[in-house]
């Protein structure tokens, strides 16, 4: 659980900024959304919209509390059940990374 929602912050906070730095001049001032659609366009990730949803499941799990079980035990299941594209996700960027850089 930790190391999904560190991964996915540490790709979308600061490794998707670097990489559109590359090709914008300033990054602080672009919406995320803006970043994730230039990041589709250069190849870098499948899709945005896939990746506004792991945003969305590691937003769960950050909102579930310990009194409410059945609630936590969905969040980690989904974060279970996406993993797998989160990681093909990173292995995209770094992929990619590579070619150009």
């Amino acid at each position: 659980m930790f190391r999904f929602t560190k991964l996915q912050d540490t790709l979308g906070d600061k490794i998707f900024k670097l990489i559109v730095a590359n090709y914008e001049q300033e990054v602080s001032s672009l919406p995320f959304i803006d970043i994730l659609n230039k990041l589709e366009k250069t190849e870098y990730i499948f899709s945005a919209k896939e990746w506004m949803n792991l945003r969305k499941v590691r937003n769960n799990i950050a909102h579930q509390y310990d009194d409410e079980p059945e609630e936590m035990s969905q969040a980690i299941n989904e974060i279970v059940s996406n993993k797998d594209v989160l990681l093909k996700i990173y292995d995209k960027v770094k992929q990619k990374y590579n070619e150009v850089f």
